[in-house]
């Protein structure tokens, strides 16, 4: 019988390598496994020259018994680092990718984990193996469960699959999530949007869509969802309120006198008799010609109220009237004001053209040779124009204006813009050097934005 020796086997193997002889040092490697099958480092040493050797199969064969081994024994990151080497070979094999996945998740590296779950679940939906993704999308929420990705794509893949229930409960969750979370409104929109259909006796998340949208002011969408769920608002004192209010901003006053009515009866009905009378004043706000027969409805409520809430009324219109009137002044007083800024920049524009042609004349069609007898000729200049103090100080606001203009675009990445609004400015800076070639204002102006220029 030969005995082998492992040294002078250990010594041919690294001979064999230097001389990049790697299958032979293989069969080195397989002779001392063969005497110790359960040797995993040699193992490990045969996968390695077999992908030197671009024996793929092989190397992943051998490195799969180590990885399994290691795994099994409770070497894990042992066998995460073997797994890792066969993906390099081909980051193709699912079950490779699954099983370093559930070594990372019992490793508890989640984020790790998450990763490689990650990997496979979009493998599986390209392949089609929608079964199989769905699954592991399961498996992402349990491990990431305030990931909103994933909890969307879980239950999209339910609903791939016609699990509409399933799909509503993850949404549900979701949106509660995203409340909590005081996410922005598109968002929660969305979510709302998509459960609502299936949960129609949902009324609290009826209560807070109709909301969003009022604090939009998207007055018709809220209204268009209000009117969907009619059995929710005839009972429900703050649905009923927002419906009547709405209709009146949209000046549907009838609708909004009817809406009104309801409301009344409804705090009537629960016993808040100053609620009730709040709102019949708010028709007596939007339809003061129905004030006599407002009159014994009111009273009914409560007697003699109607005086009071008459002036009430009256008050609250006049407000209102006054408010519309201011906001009306502002937004003329805005467009005046824009209006003076084109004017500004088209004077500006052509007193740039003027000076330009000026400057383009010829010396002699700029001076007039004045001959005496005896006395040498003498040149005349040509009056310029005449510039005060108040074009300049148009010049230099609109310089000014046009250098905000010029960061706020930059800020924003929209840098065509903010060319254009540099080259108003240097425009308007140019004609006050003109005039005053050391006004210091306008140099520091222009020296900004050069600066600013530069650092694009």
């Amino acid at each position: 019988m030969t005995v082998l020796n492992k040294d002078k086997i250990l010594d041919t193997i690294k001979d064999f390598i230097t001389q990049g002889k790697f299958d032979k040092a293989t069969r080195e490697y397989e002779k001392l496994l063969a005497l110790d099958p359960q040797d995993m480092r040699i193992k490990l040493r045969i996968a390695e020259l077999y992908a030197k050797c671009r024996q793929i199969p092989e190397a992943i064969k051998s490195y799969r018994e180590v990885a399994e081994h290691y795994a099994a024994d409770g070497f894990y990151l042992k066998a995460v680092t073997v797994y890792k080497n066969i993906l390099r070979l081909n980051p193709s094999l699912m079950d490779i990718n699954n099983a370093l996945a559930d070594l990372y998740e019992k490793m508890g590296l989640n984020k790790d984990a998450v990763h490689q779950f990650e990997i496979l679940a979009q493998t599986y939906d390209q392949k089609g193996l929608f079964q199989d993704s769905l699954k592991i999308r399961q498996k992402l929420v349990e491990l990431a469960p305030s990931d909103a990705g994933h909890r969307v794509r879980l239950a999209e893949a339910y609903q791939r699959e016609d699990k509409k229930e399933e799909a509503i409960e993850q949404y549900e969750v979701l949106a509660k999530q995203f409340r909590e979370q005081k996410k922005e409104a598109p968002r929660l929109i969305e979510l709302y949007e998509r459960i609502l259909p299936h949960r129609p006796k949902n009324k609290e998340m009826l209560a807070d869509l109709v909301k969003i949208y009022y604090d939009k002011k998207d007055f018709k969408m809220a209204l268009k969802w209000l009117e969907q769920s009619k059995q929710h608002v005839a009972s429900d004192s703050f649905l009923l309120a927002l419906q009547a209010e709405m209709y009146g901003s949209l000046n549907q006053l009838e609708t909004a006198r009817s809406k009104y009515e309801e409301l009344a009866e409804l705090y009537q009905a629960n016993g808040e008799t100053e609620k009730a009378l709040e709102a019949y004043e708010q028709i007596l706000v939007l339809l003061p010609e129905e004030i006599e027969n407002m009159r014994p409805m009111i009273e009914a409520v409560e007697e003699g109220s109607f005086e009071r809430l008459l002036k009430n009324a009256n008050e609250k219109r006049q407000k209102k009237a006054e408010a519309v009137q201011r906001e009306e002044e502002a937004k003329e007083k805005e467009k005046e004001e824009k209006e003076k800024e084109r004017e500004l920049q088209k004077a500006g524009k052509g007193q740039a053209k003027t000076q330009a042609k000026t400057q383009a004349k010829p010396q002699s069609a700029q001076a007039t040779p004045v001959m005496t007898t005896g006395k040498k000729s003498e040149v005349k200049p040509s009056a310029g124009p005449v510039v005060g103090s108040k074009e300049l100080a148009q010049w230099l606001k609109a310089a000014n204006s046009s250098l905000a203009l010029v960061k706020m675009y930059q800020a924003t990445g929209l840098d065509s813009e903010a060319k254009q609004e540099e080259n108003i400015a240097k425009e308007a800076l140019k004609k006050i050097l003109a005039v005053d070639k050391n006004h210091t204002e306008a140099l520091a102006l222009l020296a900004e934005l050069d600066n600013l220029s530069s650092k694009k």
